[in-house]
This record gives structure tokens, C-alpha cells and sequence, in this order.
């Protein structure tokens, strides 16, 4: 779990930096410098998008492949204003979302897509050879199904 924060002090200033807490101890929490500026407000745009925000999502948390990985830098656009060593953002024209996390030994380990075009999902999923963990098109054709017996 993480949180995301603004120093109340730093409301006033015109572009506040954003800190983040990754700690679940509320006795002694972790907050330190996540992005200096106002692009927080961006990744947490991300992150909410490519987390369920976004109509359609997966995501995996295994390793990803390096040929994946550098299909994703060859057919997006990095985000490199809120990218990390430890998350990159890539993006076509903020129409698909691809949050990529890497390990201290900078391994992919794990990717979380989203957009709200079924068609650009379907693209993604078709391009990227990922064993996905989850994605809401899934509970989406459970639902579907739920409807369908509902209606004999």
C-alpha cells in the first residue's frame, strides 16, 4: 500500500512536491521525496488508471520478459517527467497507460496496463506476451454471464 501526499506548508508554493509513504506502520511511517513537482499529481493519475481506474486493466507481478520490455520502449512514449529507476511510464497520446516496475537490480518485475478503448486493450494484450495475473475483461465476461443466466 502507498500514500501520497502534499507537505501542508508546500500548498501555497505554485508547483508542490509530492511525497509518498510506502510503510503500513501508522506509528512510524516512511515519507520521503516521491516527485518534486506537480507530475505526482500525473503518476497518481497513473497509477490510479492502470490500478482499475481505467475501464480496462490487467496487470502481472512476475518478471517480465526483456524482449517485452523493449517492445514497450519501441512502440510507447516514456513518460521520463515521472518516470524512476524503479517505475517507468509509457504512454500512446495518454490513450494506453503501461506502468513497468523494476527490482535494485533493474529486472522487470512486474507491468500494469490501462485504457478505456477495448480495442486498444485488446491490441495491448495481442502485442505484449505477458501471463497476466489479472484483467477486467475478465470479470467483465463474468458479469455478462451472471446477465445471461439471469435471463432464462
Amino acid at each position: 500500500m502507498v500514500s501520497w501526499g502534499i507537505k501542508k506548508e508546500d500548498l501555497l508554493h505554485p508547483d508542490p512536491p509530492v511525497y509518498a509513504n510506502y510503510s503500513n506502520d501508522e506509528a512510524n511511517p516512511d515519507w520521503h521525496l516521491e516527485l518534486p513537482s506537480e507530475a505526482g499529481l500525473l503518476m497518481l493519475a497513473v497509477h490510479n488508471g492502470v490500478l482499475g481506474g481505467l475501464l480496462f486493466n490487467g496487470n502481472c507481478l512476475d518478471a517480465v520478459k526483456p524482449e517485452v520490455v523493449n517492445y514497450i520502449k519501441d512502440n510507447w512514449q516514456e513518460l521520463e517527467d515521472i518516470s524512476n529507476s524503479s517505475q517507468r511510464i509509457y504512454t500512446r497520446d495518454y490513450a494506453e497507460m503501461i506502468s513497468l516496475s523494476f527490482d535494485k537490480d533493474q529486472n522487470c518485475s512486474g507491468i500494469f496496463i490501462g485504457t478505456n478503448d477495448r480495442d486498444r486493450f485488446n491490441n495491448m494484450l495481442d502485442h505484449l506476451d505477458i501471463n497476466w495475473f489479472y484483467l477486467s475483461t475478465e470479470d467483465m465476461d463474468d458479469e455478462d454471464d451472471e446477465d445471461d443466466e439471469g435471463e432464462e
